[in-house]
């Protein structure tokens, strides 16, 4: 099944950069969204999340299911994704 992933990240959050680290080494492909360089897109990501903290990754299945999860949870990433 294939899965898209997004993930929202802020330029000085070092979370951030550990969860695309952890990405980079498995190979997965990601959509991040710097809500520093897009801060209108913030209130999307407080909308699904309901809270201010990044990073924030969402991985959507092509059968409609998504999970989300908020933080450096690279255990729960490496779960959800099967890497």
């Amino acid at each position: 099944m294939a899965k898209d992933v997004t993930i929202y990240t802020s330029n000085t959050c070092a979370y951030c950069h550990a969860v695309k680290e952890f990405f980079d080494k498995k190979e997965v492909s990601y959509q991040e969204i710097n809500l520093d360089e897009e801060p209108d897109r913030r209130q999307e990501m407080v909308d699904l999340s309901g809270q201010m903290a990044v990073p924030v990754t969402i991985i959507s299945g092509d059968d409609g299911s998504q999970s989300m999860t908020i933080g450096c949870d690279t255990s729960k990433l490496a779960s959800e994704l099967g890497v």
